[in-house]
């Protein structure tokens, strides 16, 4: 079982009011399991306008040297968005390329991409006497009939020794769809012992 370790356990909840009224408050709430750089699984609960919601996002990713190859899935019901994608890309110095087949569902044929990208990993920043630790990552794809951007960006802050505030926020441009996310939650990190 040490071979799944470290793991991160995540999870965030928001409540706010509707935006048009009178429907009930809105809420989301999103549990996650993480490996670093391997796998990642995370189920959302989400209600907006009155209307109740599931989304769902895995993906697994094997390194080979400076390649990776990563299939993902996802599906943002709220977003009317569902699409399975296999990439390879080459990575050097946080900089990355590669190709992408994308299949979306509500598109008759997958989509060729070329990929490329930007990551950076585990940055500590020393904020006056606070320390925070950035994670970010920008891609782009495109077919060159569209172009396609994903960013995700996290920004920790550690309150113990394996739990950390996390500031999340994630923006997707895929075809007609748009849509982003501004998130706080925690992470928990499950490390074996010495």
């Amino acid at each position: 079982m040490n071979w799944l370790l470290p793991i991160i356990l995540a999870t965030s909840l928001s409540v706010r009011s509707p935006n048009i009224e009178p429907n009930p408050f809105d809420y989301q709430i999103q549990f996650s399991i993480q490996k670093s750089d391997y796998f990642y699984v995370s189920r959302c609960w989400e209600r907006e306008l009155g209307i109740e919601y599931i989304n769902e996002e895995y993906w697994t990713q094997k390194k080979l040297g400076n390649f990776s190859v990563k299939e993902r899935y996802l599906n943002n019901t709220s977003r009317d968005l569902k699409y399975n994608q296999l990439d390879v890309r080459y990575n050097h110095k946080g900089f990355n390329g590669g190709y992408a087949l994308k299949h979306i569902e509500s598109e008759l044929r997958p989509t060729h991409n070329i990929i490329f990208g930007y990551k950076i990993k585990d940055r500590n920043l020393d904020i006056f006497i606070l320390k925070f630790r950035l994670n970010s990552n920008l891609n782009f794809a495109t077919n060159f009939n569209r172009l396609d951007i994903s960013t995700n960006t996290n920004l920790s802050f550690s309150l113990l020794q394996n739990l950390d505030l996390v500031a999340s926020y994630k923006y997707e441009s895929i075809g007609r769809h748009k849509f982003y996310q501004y998130r706080l939650g925690l992470n928990f990190e499950i490390t074996k012992k010495n």
